[in-house]
């Protein structure tokens, strides 16, 4: 569409040229006469004519993209109706600035307008079942007028609002594929689905339980449904395959994959906008034995973390870690899949002054997050065959201060690595590990050798997800003194432990829960971190003896706080659990 404007943009200034006026001109008369002399002098343009043809334009070019993705939607022989409305309209144009007559140019402009789009709106509404789908009905534009404007009087009985737009406040888009004809073709069709409005109400309800992925499992006769709540997955009610083959529909149709297909791996991705907050919905689909199952997983746009605090982290840790990433060397983060890893370096680069050194990250395309001011980001393509040593060779002659490469997975790259933190640069890296000491063997694997890595890391900062108990609802006990000796606390320091409720909030309604948390017990998630300085005696265990056990030992007499440690700290505040403690240090 916006081609098609450039192109004809200039057509439409010698449109609007009053070739009646010009003709009517004479080069003997124009002393006489004021009226000619201001011809001569450019005033022969009529600014009404000007404006009502470019307002009949812009008409023209959005109806026709118009008729061209609805006829799409509709199946409508579309390649059939294109060339009608189109070259009707645009025959009209150049017969507009041919004829010498304006009044008789303008008119059949409008009738070429007009009788097209008015002969595709009357067939198209003769196909649709619905109402609510015919348009430049009255009440169609009663509708219009009514959400436009809140002056006029809404009712939803007499037929004002769409009933598909009823129901939760979550408005669901596509994700934009590049090709604008297609999402809007792929958005009408969602729109026009029976799935439509179910499709809202269970993300609002996912929402609204705080869950952060949804699992659809399709079988023959029924879909299970199950919510991620601060990492754990939850049941909830199954629904009939009758309403959930409609609600798949929809999503699928947002990301543009293949409706029929329900076999194939499928990933894509939409967009929704729920309380005013935007967020991406990715969605993977898989055939599977019994029928199909589908994640969807909800990113937010806007982090809600911002400062180190919010992330659980001790005052502390945080000036520890900061002191660590204000100087030159290697800093480690570590933590298990999907366990706050990601989040955790955001934060930490987030709060460190990155005005004063040149910041610079190294990530690969598909796997790209949320920008960070200030952190000037280059991307390789491994779907592509590139690995960061495409990069980053031309990158280090740029001498930025800081690298920021996540994910190292190659000895090449880790050399680089060590080559500019050797020359005074920091280097931000993360792996996958259980423990702080465990990460520094994770990048040894690599075969680096050590005399050319242990002189150069300064710090590993490992992270575990943790639930927080519900403050509505917690309940306190008294803990048993082999407890307190096990968890290495004084008994006399610890009056009460805090565990979710075993019994019901209100004894004369058992089946009442707690609204904060719907009677899970926890309600979000808070980190705990292990922060680990690499002093001399642990690099010497690195270059001579780099075994887990030896690490530990060296570690502990660093007077190193170990992650079961910093875990029994928010068990003896009250911030979790003893149990969900076991728990996590189990995984």
């Amino acid at each position: 569409m916006l081609r098609l404007l450039v192109v004809l943009a200039g057509a439409m200034a010698l449109v609007a040229f009053d070739a009646q006026a010009v003709l009517a001109a004479d080069d003997t008369s124009w002393p006489s006469t004021g009226v000619n002399f201001f011809r001569y002098n450019g005033a022969y343009l009529s600014p009404w004519k000007i404006l009502g043809t470019w307002t009949l334009f812009l008409l023209w070019v959005r109806s026709t993209d118009w008729v061209s993705q609805d006829a799409q939607a509709l199946k409508m022989r579309w390649t059939l109706w294109n060339p009608i409305v189109f070259f009707s309209f645009f025959i009209a144009l150049l017969l507009l600035w041919i004829l010498p007559w304006f009044a008789v140019g303008a008119t059949l402009l409008v009738i070429a307008y007009a009788a097209p789009l008015g002969t595709y709106v009357y067939m198209r509404n003769q196909k649709v079942t619905s109402l609510y789908d015919k348009v430049l009905t009255y009440k169609h534009t009663h509708r219009w007028l009514a959400r436009k404007f809140n002056s006029i009087g809404i009712n939803v009985a007499g037929g004002d609002i769409d009933p598909r737009e009823l129901g939760p406040d979550i408005k669901l888009t596509v994700r934009g594929s590049g090709d604008e004809r297609a999402d809007n073709v792929n958005l009408l069709t969602a729109r026009n689905s029976p799935g439509f409005m179910p499709a809202r109400v269970l993300i609002d309800d996912a929402l609204a339980q705080r869950a952060t992925h949804v699992m659809l499992d399709y079988k023959a006769d029924s879909v299970g449904v199950r919510y991620q709540v601060d990492g754990l997955w939850h049941d909830r009610s199954a629904i009939e395959r009758a309403e959930g083959d409609p609600v798949l529909a929809v999503f699928k149709s947002l990301a543009a994959l293949k409706v029929e297909d329900r076999r194939s791996r499928q990933s894509g991705a939409f967009n929704l906008e729920a309380a005013k907050q935007k967020m991406t919905c990715n969605i993977t689909s898989q055939g599977t034995s019994t029928g199909e199952r589908v994640l969807l997983q909800f990113d937010a746009a806007k982090s809600p973390f911002k400062t180190l605090e919010d992330l659980g982290m001790r005052a502390k840790t945080q000036e520890q870690l900061q002191a660590l990433i204000s100087e030159n060397g290697i800093v480690i983060f570590c933590s298990l899949p999907a366990g706050g890893l990601t989040t955790s370096i955001d934060v930490a680069l987030a709060n460190t002054d990155r005005f004063i050194r040149n910041f610079v990250e190294v990530v690969d395309e598909a796997k790209r997050g949320h920008d960070i001011e200030n952190v000037h980001v280059t991307t390789y393509s491994s779907a592509g065959g590139e690995t960061p040593m495409t990069v980053l060779p031309k990158l280090v002659r740029t001498y930025p201060d800081v690298f920021v490469l996540r994910d190292v997975a190659d000895l090449d790259t880790l050399t680089v690595l060590c080559e500019q933190a050797a020359d005074n640069h920091l280097i931000v890296t993360s792996t996958r590990a259980k423990e702080a000491v465990e990460a520094l063997l994770r990048i040894m694997m690599l075969k680096i050798p050590p005399a050319d890595f242990a002189p150069l890391v300064r710090g590993v900062l490992n992270v575990r997800l943790i639930r927080k108990l519900c403050e509505a609802c917690k309940e306190a006990y008294p803990p048993p003194a082999e407890v307190l000796k096990q968890l290495g606390l004084p008994a006399g320091k610890i009056e009460s432990l805090y565990r979710p409720p075993t019994q019901p909030i209100d004894p004369k309604k058992p089946d009442v829960v707690c609204e904060a948390c719907q009677g899970i017990g926890y309600f979000g998630r808070t980190g705990i971190f292990e922060l680990l300085l690499v002093n001399e005696t642990i690099q010497q265990v690195l270059t001579t003896a780099p075994k887990l056990e030896n690490l530990r030992a060296a570690a502990r007499k660093n007077k190193h706080r170990s992650l079961q440690e910093e875990g029994v700290l928010l068990v003896a505040r009250g911030v979790t659990s003893l149990q969900e403690l076991l728990r996590v240090l189990k995984q």
